[in-house]
């Protein structure tokens, strides 16, 4: 994944006006997030305008889920496209 973030910081003219949605659907229940997890989701917030995380409600983020962005736990309009 973090190469493709990197493209995307590379090759877009403006990735601000990307927004990466973070499908949960195929991770495993009770998956636990770590502190790599996390730093993935503050370097994407970085590069792009918004980061989504949805069909989440079976992952475990931790002390972790206080530290993201409240909408990105939501399924937003622009995000709730299933």
């Amino acid at each position: 994944m973090d190469v493709y973030i990197n493209l995307y910081k590379t090759y877009h003219n403006n990735p601000k006006e990307i927004t990466l949605i973070l499908d949960y659907r195929l991770i495993e229940n009770d998956t636990n997030w770590s502190i790599e997890d996390y730093e993935r989701y503050v370097h994407a917030l970085d590069i792009f305008g918004r980061v989504c995380i949805i069909n989440f409600h079976h992952i475990n983020f931790g002390t972790y889920e206080d530290l993201l962005s409240p909408d990105s736990l939501d399924i937003v309009e622009e995000c709730s496209f299933m």
